[in-house]
């Protein structure tokens, strides 16, 4: 596996367990690996221009939980792709009030400075980045 936070999820997903975590509405920004890098060492580049300030290092394409969750399931070829809901009380009660906070709430980040800079990121979408970890791709879902 490629990422704690996958390896946390895989066998949930595997089974058919795995699903949304409350509503599935929160945004999450998520970045692959080789994007990360090769972000990163554009970054560092003397030779890049870049305005002052804060980098978002994220992927262009933000995801809703609900679609990640379905991605996911069917990216690790999962029975039953995403169906069931982890409710809000557990979340809490299984990471504490502040993680369970990160994982309810979300957050949309965008790399407008990068994309402005010219920096092309490999896996743009999350099923390119699932199918590069899981060697399956997930169908096309849309994120608004």
């Amino acid at each position: 596996m490629h990422s704690p936070f996958l390896n946390q999820l895989f066998l949930s997903h595997k089974l058919g367990l795995g699903g949304p975590i409350g509503s599935g509405q929160q945004w999450i920004s998520w970045i692959y690996i080789n994007d990360a890098v090769d972000l990163i060492t554009f970054i560092l580049n003397p030779d890049t221009k870049l305005p002052n300030g804060p980098i978002n290092v994220c992927s262009p394409n933000p995801v809703r939980q609900s679609t990640f969750s379905v991605s996911l399931s069917e990216a690790v070829g999962a029975p039953f792709s995403g169906r069931f809901r982890v409710p809000a009380l557990l979340v809490y009660l299984m990471l504490g009030k502040d993680r369970a906070s990160m994982a309810l709430e979300g957050h949309r980040a965008f790399p407008t400075k990068a994309l402005a800079a010219g920096f092309h990121f490999r896996y743009p979408l999350i099923e390119d980045a699932l199918e590069a970890v899981y060697g399956r791709r997930p169908r096309s879902v849309s994120t608004t």
